[in-house]
C-alpha cells in the first residue's frame, strides 16, 4: 500500500495504514488484527446481504439463516476484542457493535453525485455493490486464480518504473489494464456515468489503483494516449462502508 504515492489514496485509506501500524508497535499479533479486519468485513457483508434480500423478496428461512451468520460473527469478533483487550493495556480491537450503519444511513452520507464500488471476494466469486443516495445494486463476477496472478501481475507492472517507451511491455500493461476495467469497472460503468466514485476495495484489490485501469480499445501509441479511469470520474478510497465519511468531508481526488 505505501509503496504508492499518498497522493493518490484517500485519507481515509492513509488513516488506516497509520492504525496498524500504531497497533504494530504495541505488538498486537498481526494474526488477530487480520482475523479481526475479516470478521468486521464478513460482518458488513452480510448486513448489506441482509438488506438486499429483504428487499427482493420475503423469505424467513434465507433471512434467519443471514442473521444466525451475523450473530455467529458477533459473537467471534467480541470473544477476539476481549482477548485483546485482557492481554494488552493498549486496547488496538475496532470498536464494533450490532448497531452499525444501515444502507439508509450510508446512502444518507452521500450526496447526488457520489457513488460506492463495494468489493468482497468468497471462495472463488467477488460481490461488487453499487451504492448511490438512492440507488443499490449488487453484482457476482468469477474471480478465480488466473485473476490473482493476473492482478499480481497489473500491480508489480505498475510498481516498476517505466525507462522510456517499451512497446512490449506497454502492451502487456494496457491488456492488463483493460481486462480489470472490464472485471471490476463495466458492470456498473453506466450507472457511475463520470460521478465521483469512492472504492472500497477487498484483499489483493487493496494494492490495485484503481486510477490506472483503461477504458476502452488497448491500442495506443504513448501511456499518455490510454483512456484511464480516473480521466473519466475523481475516484477515493475508504477501507469499509462502514467508514464512508459525509459528503462534505470526502477528500478532493488529486
Amino acid at each position: 500500500l505505501v509503496s504508492f504515492s499518498q497522493r493518490e489514496k484517500s485519507f481515509a485509506l492513509q488513516a488506516a495504514i497509520n492504525r496498524r501500524i500504531e497497533r504494530l508497535r504495541h505488538n498486537i499479533r498481526p494474526e488477530w488484527m487480520q482475523e479481526e479486519v475479516r470478521l468486521v468485513k464478513e460482518y458488513s457483508y452480510l448486513m448489506a446481504s441482509l438488506q438486499a434480500k429483504r428487499q427482493e423478496l420475503h423469505n424467513d428461512s434465507i433471512i434467519n439463516l443471514l442473521l444466525g451468520k451475523q450473530k455467529l460473527i458477533m459473537n467471534q469478533l467480541d470473544s477476539l476484542q476481549k482477548k485483546i483487550k485482557e492481554q494488552y493495556r493498549v486496547d488496538g480491537a475496532v470498536s464494533h457493535s450490532q448497531t452499525t450503519k444501515t444502507l439508509k444511513q450510508i446512502q444518507q452520507k452521500l450526496d447526488a453525485r457520489q457513488v460506492v464500488l463495494d468489493y468482497y471476494f468468497y471462495d472463488d466469486e467477488c460481490t461488487i455493490t453499487f451504492i448511490d443516495h438512492c440507488e443499490f445494486k449488487v453484482a457476482t463476477i468469477q474471480w478465480k486464480d488466473q485473476d490473482r496472478e493476473q492482478l499480481k501481475l497489473l500491480i508489480d507492472e505498475v510498481r516498476t518504473p517505466f525507462m522510456g517507451l517499451d512497446a512490449g511491455r506497454m502492451g502487456r500493461f494496457s491488456e492488463l489494464a483493460v481486462h480489470f476495467y472490464q472485471k471490476l469497472i463495466l458492470p456498473f460503468e453506466s450507472m457511475i456515468n463520470h460521478r465521483p466514485l469512492i472504492i472500497v476495495p477487498h484483499r489483493e484489490l487493496f494494492f490495485l489503483p484503481f486510477e490506472v485501469l483503461i477504458k476502452g480499445s488497448k491500442e495506443a501509441v504513448s501511456f499518455k494516449d490510454f483512456n484511464y479511469l480516473v480521466q473519466n470520474c475523481p475516484i477515493s478510497y475508504c477501507t469499509s462502508l462502514l467508514l464512508i465519511p459525509e459528503s462534505h468531508t470526502v477528500p478532493l481526488p488529486v
